[in-house]
């Protein structure tokens, strides 16, 4: 699942786009923690931030390195002491139906 925000932003930016994934690149590589951790840390973050797109173009990296759908809201929940609860409840819906949408396709086949 794509952030359609940040398509338009490699669109308009492309060499800063380019940049910024490989900073991104370059922060995985260098993390020793797993990448079931990362993506849960990565969703609490951009929860903490209000950022449902970002948000749900995880869920899909979070769900195949192992997370559980309890794990990711779980993930949201800790974003609220830091973050507060308003910007996380307007994100919670999204979280909680992308997650059902991708686990149903996968089911599906």
């Amino acid at each position: 699942m794509k952030n359609p925000d940040f398509e338009l932003f490699a669109q308009l930016f492309p060499g800063t786009a380019d940049h910024f994934r490989a900073l991104h690149r370059s922060v995985i590589a260098e993390s020793v923690l797993d990448p079931k951790t990362q993506q849960l840390i990565y969703i609490s973050n951009l929860a903490a931030l209000g950022y449902a797109p970002a948000v749900k173009s995880h869920i899909p990296l979070a769900l195949r390195a192992g997370a559980s759908k309890e794990e990711i809201l779980a993930s949201l929940l800790t974003s609220i002491p830091a973050g507060g609860l308003v910007p996380v409840l307007p994100v919670l819906r999204e979280v909680a139906d992308t997650i059902d949408e991708f686990l149903a396709a996968q089911a599906a086949g």
